[in-house]
């Protein structure tokens, strides 16, 4: 009896410490994060657009994809089988109000339009029993690196996000315009 008092305790808190699943699927190169509510897809394709799948919603089996390309957001999204590129950060640079001089147009603009490669992806708990999985993204020039941070938190049906930018270029550079979502 006594050990039926102890173990039954650990089996109802077992469900709360699996309660958030960060999936990295290799040979697609997407991420699947979900706790017990929903569940969001991301992926990088090989041609190096940032491709946001989709949202479940796991309660009523509801899949939500986001509008067709082109979308005048900050964000483009992807819906059915083809494959639209979004933006983890929308920035634009004046080259030529600081001196720089290249081969580039007038403005380096990183959008949806924009390659990247995966450098790096980390996951770790957070408090409140969270998940964050950490994603850092580089354009096929190397002059821009991106950040991405995704929180999910237990029994919670939203993405917590935060981007940061990092100018890769031999020199400072003024940003224009910026469309963080």
């Amino acid at each position: 009896m006594r050990f039926a008092a102890l173990f039954l305790p650990l089996l109802t808190a077992l469900p709360a410490l699996a309660a958030i699943d960060i999936a990295y699927d290799t040979a697609q190169r997407s991420w699947k994060l979900s706790n017990e509510k929903v569940a969001f897809s991301f992926q990088l394709t090989q041609a190096g657009d940032f491709v946001w799948r989709g949202v479940t919603d796991l309660t009523s089996g509801r899949l939500w994809k986001p509008p067709a390309w082109p979308v005048t957001a900050p964000f483009a999204f992807t819906t059915g089988p083809d494959v639209f590129p979004s933006a983890p950060v929308g920035l634009t640079f004046g080259l030529d109000e600081v001196g720089i001089d290249t081969p580039l147009p007038q403005y380096a603009v990183y959008s949806a339009t924009t390659g990247w490669r995966l450098v790096s992806q980390t996951q770790r708990d957070v408090p409140r029993g969270a998940r964050r999985l950490t994603i850092v993204l580089e354009d096929f020039p190397r002059t821009a690196r991106v950040t991405l941070e995704l929180e999910l938190y237990p029994d919670q049906a939203a993405l917590r996000y935060r981007a940061s930018f990092r100018n890769l270029m031999p020199s400072r550079v003024k940003v224009v315009k910026a469309d963080f979502l």
